[in-house]
């Protein structure tokens, strides 16, 4: 396989092309089917947000409330206008990741960065489905560079640039937050840098990221803190779970078995003065690269000896990684070790191929291969809503009023049914009409801001659950004055049940 041969020549005219062509298909592959694919539930939630616009929520920063709420003002309420602005977040990130790399390196362990940057799993996957790790990927990719330049190059500029994309970072998810305590441990370890404890732009910086960080502390003031105390005290108090395992798997599903085997060789070899090689880097450069990528990783793997951590907590951590991740590439081609040379080269084309499956099956389907019912996350939407659009019609036939219809999930079920009702039912009141479990005592998150119980006196309203238990008479027979049979309702993807959902009609809601 000579795919990637190219880095190998001194001349970077044929890296570059493949680079470009590289990106170019993983964009073309996303514009194509964005449009196609079902939202995850956990997008449907954040479009929620982009309809209740704020400069804050509970379980996150606003940032990807404003990115959907653009993306949907220019292209409509469909999934190819929620996605949209996620993908502009990648370019920016796969940007930034060049920058950083040409500066640690040279242009062609740039491209080699960049190839596989856009290739690698999570990363792929910010450009396509709009979470806040979209906008936080892409700013963090730039604090790096930032940082970089005002550190290593001396740039006191570059200060400017720290504090804005570490703000707007802030307003995307506070895990950038980890910058910081990394950023002091550079300073304090690298010589040439400690005479910035005395110097003002640091804090200058640091005084601008948290001005631009003000609605959310703003927010936050008027809500008791609440976001805060969500993504702190309240996840210190769950139960003790010891999930390194977890993390380990998480870290193999973000670099691949070929990243990791680069990391771990990479830290080995960190202190090793006698190691001889085509690519070898100068200390300042790899303290860097080492100081903002474990920092923040032993943090989150101290959180993981005693709770539950999430894969999408560290993926942005080895950022600062991929100057190195380039480099592997260059020499496996350059030393012919093969397991740098073809590792990467297949994980490359693999990669590349298992997404335009992916993206294939998800949308229309592979022909003789169907849809299993436990992927009901990823296959949930037009189907369900219509179906249950037509009870909300019947229903507001018989009565004069149209039912609210509330998800008796966390937040699932209501978001992915708002999205999809009113994407299919743009002039009727669905907004209005959808509501959270918040109604009947129990946590829906960002629900029990956007619908007040004391607003729903007396209406009719279809509950719906994917478990029966969540509907018991027992539990929702107190709150109505009148509640119907259980019944059934099927999701269907291409002819293939993908999922079964339960309701009720309760009346008179107290």
């Amino acid at each position: 396989m000579r795919l990637l041969k190219c880095f190998a020549y001194e001349s970077t005219t044929t890296a570059s092309k493949i680079t470009v062509g590289v990106v170019l298909f993983t964009i073309m592959l996303r514009l194509l089917y964005s449009g196609f694919i079902c939202l995850l539930p956990e997008e449907a939630y954040y479009w929620q947000y982009a309809q209740h616009l704020d400069i804050g929520y509970l379980d996150h920063p606003p940032m990807v409330a404003w990115t959907i709420f653009l993306g949907t003002i220019l292209f409509g309420t469909n999934e190819f206008g929620v996605r949209f602005f996620g993908l502009l977040w990648w370019i920016v990130s796969a940007l930034f990741v060049y920058r950083l790399s040409y500066e640690i390196f040279d242009k062609k362990t740039a491209f080699a960065s960049l190839v596989l940057f856009t290739v690698l799993p999570f990363f792929f996957l910010t450009g396509f489905y709009v979470t806040p790790d979209s906008p936080l990927t892409a700013l963090w990719a730039a604090s790096l560079f930032y940082l970089y330049k005002a550190l290593i190059r001396e740039d006191e500029s570059a200060w400017w640039g720290v504090g804005m994309c570490v703000g707007l970072g802030l307003l995307s998810k506070y895990t950038i937050a980890l910058l910081g305590p990394a950023t002091f441990v550079f300073m304090l370890l690298n010589p040439k840098n400690r005479k910035l404890f005395l110097r003002w732009r640091p804090y200058i910086s640091a005084l601008a990221a948290l001005l631009i960080f003000s609605p959310v502390l703003i927010w936050n003031s008027e809500n008791n803190w609440i976001s805060f105390t969500f993504q702190s005290a309240d996840r210190l108090k769950k139960p003790m779970e010891f999930s390194l395992h977890l993390f380990v798997l998480h870290v193999i599903a973000i670099l691949t078995p070929v990243g990791v085997y680069v990391f771990v060789e990479r830290l080995k070899n960190l202190w090793d003065k006698n190691k001889q090689g085509p690519v070898i880097l100068e200390k300042e450069k790899n303290l860097f690269i080492w100081v903002y990528t474990l920092i923040p990783l032993l943090v989150i793997a101290f959180f993981s000896l005693t709770h539950e951590v999430k894969i999408n907590w560290a993926a942005p951590l080895f950022l600062s990684f991929m100057p190195l991740i380039g480099s592997s590439l260059i020499e496996g081609l350059i030393s012919g070790r093969r397991v740098l040379e073809a590792g990467w080269q297949w994980t490359c084309v693999m990669l590349l191929l298992a997404y335009l499956l992916l993206f294939q099956y998800l949308s229309f389907g592979i022909p003789g291969l169907g849809f299993p019912s436990n992927m009901h996350k990823f296959l949930t939407g037009p189907d369900i809503a219509a179906q249950i659009l037509q009870l909300e019609r019947q229903i507001q036939r018989t009565s004069g009023q149209a039912p609210v219809v509330v998800g008796m999930d966390k937040h699932y079920i209501a978001s992915q049914l708002g999205f999809y009702r009113k994407k299919l039912a743009a002039n009727e009141q669905v907004l209005e009409n959808t509501a959270g479990r918040n109604l009947f005592e129990k946590d829906s998150l960002m629900y029990k801001f956007w619908t007040k119980a004391e607003e729903y006196e007396g209406r009719d309203m279809i509950l719906i659950s994917r478990y029966p238990d969540d509907l018991k008479q027992s539990f929702v027979r107190p709150y109505f004055r009148t509640v119907g049979h259980m019944q059934d309702l099927k999701n269907h993807k291409k002819g293939y049940v993908v999922g079964r959902f339960y309701y009720t009609v309760a009346s008179g809601y107290r």
